[in-house]
């Protein structure tokens, strides 16, 4: 029996409206020597039954149906039976253009490379397109890894294609105990294992085409260990480009963008959520603001590229009595806003 060159694993939970059009997509490929690992994530609606109806009609197409337990666990779960050289990922609520998985398998395969990114195009929940990510075909070696992160969706599994063999024989798995930035820390620990003569490559049009869903998603409900999985993001991200022997000022001004956006949602967070006391937020911001990478954010130039106004200025002055107060008062304005429209 002839093994499949790629593995592509799809997590599927409440997403009967989207995985038709995501499978179908995948399976309308150029390149057709590929297995699909549909992962029903114990899903309440009738996700398991169409992917059950879509696998008998190729044969490529293989459904795991198991308990809810997380993304994580189930693209753990399609790692555990995935036979392909070469494995890729895809979320149940996107799609693929066709050239797909021909552009990444053909990066991938010519010469020492490791890892293949290719182009995004973003939409947000109303259809509306954020972003193109489009470059020509580019070789890159690892002392010029940051300049090629900090073009690329460096920290996503969906628009990459990874080395099988890397990550079975390094036992490299999502980590199950955090709800969020699990694709990111898999990629930043693929990096890491990847050998010194190794190299990138970026290119192609937008092939991954990646839904956004909704802008408000962070303030609906409190994440508590939100900054302690940046922290780790971050924390991993330096280890990578010590690793791969880049100096400080050549990393320094994407670190410190990359700080400043993990800490914008963190705060976002921390602010918004309804369940969590003024103390507690207090205390949290307090730990956030005395440390390094907060100090990284505000000194080198990212919080500016990611805010700005009163806010940028309370949180340069490193006060959470007052960024705590402010951000309550805005809540207040922007709910008297809203009645007022209505």
């Amino acid at each position: 029996m002839c093994l499949p060159r790629i593995s592509i694993i799809v997590p599927v939970y409440k997403a009967e409206k989207t995985i038709e059009k995501c499978v179908n997509s995948i399976l309308a490929q150029t390149f057709t020597d590929f297995e699909l690992i549909l992962v029903d994530d114990g899903s309440p609606d009738i996700c398991g039954s169409i992917c059950d109806t879509l696998a008998q009609k190729d044969e490529r197409i293989t459904v795991i149906h198991k308990e809810n337990g997380g993304v994580s666990s189930a693209r753990n779960a399609g790692l555990e039976i995935a036979k392909g050289k070469y494995l890729m990922f895809c979320d149940s609520d996107d799609y693929v253009s066709p050239e797909w998985c021909e552009w990444l398998c053909r990066a991938i395969e010519s010469g020492n490379v490791h890892m293949a990114v290719c182009g995004v195009e973003s939409f947000d929940y109303h259809g509306n397109k954020k972003f193109r990510g489009i470059g020509s075909q580019e070789y890159i070696a690892k002392v010029q890894f940051v300049e090629m992160a900090s073009r690329i969706n460096l920290f996503e599994l969906w628009n990459k294609i990874f080395l099988a063999e890397t990550v079975r024989k390094n036992n490299l798995r999502f980590d199950e105990r955090i709800s969020r930035c699990e694709d990111a820390l898999f990629v930043l620990m693929y990096l890491q294992l990847i050998d010194n003569d190794g190299c990138f490559c970026y290119g192609s049009p937008a092939l991954y085409h990646y839904n956004m869903g909704s802008d408000d998603s962070l303030s609906k409900k409190h994440v508590e260990n939100y900054w302690e999985i940046e922290k780790t993001v971050l924390d991993q991200t330096l280890a990578v480009f010590k690793l791969f022997g880049v100096e400080k000022e050549e990393y320094i001004e994407f670190y410190s963008e990359k700080a400043a956006l993990a800490l914008s949602g963190v705060i976002t967070n921390l602010i918004n959520s309804k369940e969590i006391s003024f103390a507690k937020r207090y205390r949290k911001l307090t730990e956030i603001v005395i440390s390094e990478e907060y100090e990284a954010a505000v000194c080198y130039g990212g919080m500016d590229k990611v805010t700005s106004g009163i806010f940028l200025c309370l949180l340069k002055q490193k006060c959470p009595a007052i960024i705590c107060l402010y951000c309550t008062l805005s809540n207040v304005k922007n709910k008297f806003i809203r009645r007022e429209r209505f």
